[in-house]
């Protein structure tokens, strides 16, 4: 349902702000016939009826040019009618124009002010045979469209007196000679059938469009929902059509491609040429592997899949955009939720007889029997033993998974507190360890303490292993951060001039154990990463085109309760 909405508005700009849960109730795109319940446009189009047969009585009457009979038994009645009928239709004219006043009340007066001149009019004219009464019938069912109830046969009863009044005037002061009382029961029984039709349309009409006015409100509201659906999906969604035109885009596939908020594309080539390319290839051989795209802009490496919306060749199409370092880590992670939970027994066991081997090392060496060659070895078990109660103790840390306790804080603060502590208990020269961040107050909501953590394992592995390839310069580590239009969500980089991680090593060294250095446990950066997805925060590394590397924290987007200050 989401996709076929999405094709039904592929007309509809997508650049639009994204719609809140209440703006997506009581919201219809089409123009509504009733107002406040009321058919105004109908009633404006009776009002210009009226405008036009008045005037056509007048100016009839007036150039010679209309029938013999319009005024032929009293010009002068013709006369002030028709033109007191042209006059007060147009002054009700604009009345319905500005909707004032109540609707009601105009369209009693309209109907009463026609009946009585309609008759006037006849009577003017020689009575019935004159034919002009015929035209009641339209102000009775105006009536019957106009008003809903017993309303609509109160106008058919009124036309019908008029119409036997008038031939009961002219049979009492004898004005015609003969009489026609027959035909204005005709009539009459005509103005009751034509109300009764009339007031039963008008209800089917209603109804028919209160329907449609539903049926609509509820596809808007349809549409607005699924489109804010998609927008708050956490895969990239984009909707094109046949000639690959953009039609919808959501947050999370501007994020992926690095797109800014406020660009709206519209060839997919524009966006990215490489996905267009796949997008082709798709198309020529469905089955054909699709593979990844590397988008150097956001450093994350993309799945898309592609699917046809509708059988037809005209159809658009639907990509799906996925971070495959994501699929990839919850693959990954479900493995080592398996792993964490086996050595966390296993370290248990080992640190029983780990602890003995480190006590009788000790005891032997408090021993004055011994040379310098025993106390050699002595002194390798003990440095040894240590190193695996390190291991033994990250994996401890890792199996009792103590919660995160996140806070809302300034990153330019915790940055600059933390290089302050890291370089005086590092024991570092000033310039060695620099940070820049911008925006200066850029707001992330993670744990302290666990940040701390995060940022000191880096900075440690970066003055470890970035040592840069000219031997006099002394190693420099960089922080960067803040937010960027390319990166989505606040981020927070470690950056060295090291010799950088080769591709083969990049895929592995957030595994557990992975080290390729003796003195490392290898449980650095798994950990790191670990503390990061406590906080929905993420650790990816990347390659700097200068050389280097680079590890970047994507922070999570703040909520509006959270960026609050």
């Amino acid at each position: 349902m989401v996709v076929t909405t999405a094709l039904r508005n592929m007309h509809v700009a997508t650049a639009e702000a994204e719609p809140t849960v209440a703006s997506l109730q009581g919201r219809s795109t089409a123009p509504p016939a009733f107002v406040d319940g009321r058919p105004w446009e109908p009633l404006l189009l009776y009002a210009s009826y009226r405008v036009l047969l008045a005037g056509l009585f007048a100016g009839l009457y007036f150039s010679r040019l209309g029938p013999t009979l319009l005024g032929s038994f009293d010009r002068a009645l013709f006369a002030e009618s028709s033109i007191g009928y042209l006059v007060l239709a147009a002054l009700a004219l604009a009345l319905v124009a500005r909707r004032q006043p109540d609707f009601g009340i105009q369209v009693t007066l309209m109907l009463l002010i026609d009946i009585a001149t309609l008759t006037l009019l006849m009577h003017a004219s020689g009575g019935l045979p004159s034919g002009l009464g015929t035209l009641l019938a339209i102000p009775v069912a105006a009536g019957g469209v106009l008003l809903a109830g017993e309303m609509a046969l109160l106008y058919a009863a009124l036309a019908t007196l008029g119409m036997l009044g008038e031939q009961i005037f002219a049979q009492w002061f004898d004005l015609f000679g003969d009489t026609h009382y027959t035909q204005a029961g005709i009539h009459g029984t005509v103005f009751f059938a034509t109300a009764l039709v009339a007031r039963w349309l008008a209800g089917h009409l209603r109804q028919s469009e209160a329907i449609a006015a539903q049926r609509g409100l509820d596809l808007a509201n349809l549409a607005q929902l699924n489109d804010y659906i998609i927008r708050r999906l956490q895969s990239g969604v984009i909707v094109i059509d046949a000639e690959a035109r953009i039609r919808l885009i959501n947050t999370s596939a501007r994020a992926l491609l690095g797109l800014p908020e406020h660009e709206q594309p519209v060839a997919l080539r524009n966006l990215s040429a490489e996905l267009a390319a796949r997008l082709v290839a798709w198309r020529n051989d469905p089955t054909a592997e699709i593979g990844t795209l590397r988008m150097a802009e956001v450093g994350a490496d993309i799945l898309p899949r592609f699917a046809r919306l509708g059988a037809s060749a005209e159809s658009g199409t639907l990509i799906f955009l996925d971070d495959s370092s994501s699929v990839m880590h919850q693959m990954v992670q479900m493995k080592q939720a398996s792993l964490g939970r086996l050595t966390g027994s296993i370290a248990h066991e080992i640190r029983n007889p780990l602890g003995a081997i480190s006590h009788a090392a000790q005891l032997l060496d408090e021993s004055g029997s011994l040379d310098h060659g025993d106390s050699r070895l002595i002194e390798i078990i003990r440095q040894h033993t240590g190193r695996v109660n390190e291991i033994i103790e990250s994996i401890m840390q890792l199996s009792r998974r103590s919660g995160s306790h996140p806070e809302t804080q300034r990153l330019g603060s915790t940055v600059t507190t933390f290089i302050n502590e890291f370089s005086r208990s590092e024991g570092l020269s000033p310039g060695q360890l620099t940070a820049e961040i911008d925006p200066a107050d850029t707001r992330i909501n993670f744990d302290p303490v666990q940040l701390q953590q995060i940022l000191r394992n880096l900075c440690t592995n970066a003055l470890r292993y970035g040592q840069s390839p000219d031997p006099s310069g002394a190693t420099r580590v960089r922080l960067y951060g803040g937010q960027t239009a390319g990166i989505r969500g606040p981020y927070l980089e470690v950056v060295d001039d090291g010799p950088g991680i080769n591709e083969v090593s990049a895929q592995q060294i957030f595994e557990p154990f992975f080290t390729t250095d003796s003195r490392g446990s290898g449980l650095g950066l798994y950990i790191s990463r670990a503390l990061c997805e406590h906080n929905f925060a993420r650790l990816d590394y990347l390659r700097p085109p200068a050389g280097g590397s680079c590890f970047r924290i994507r922070f999570a987007e703040l909520t509006p309760t959270d960026a609050a200050p």
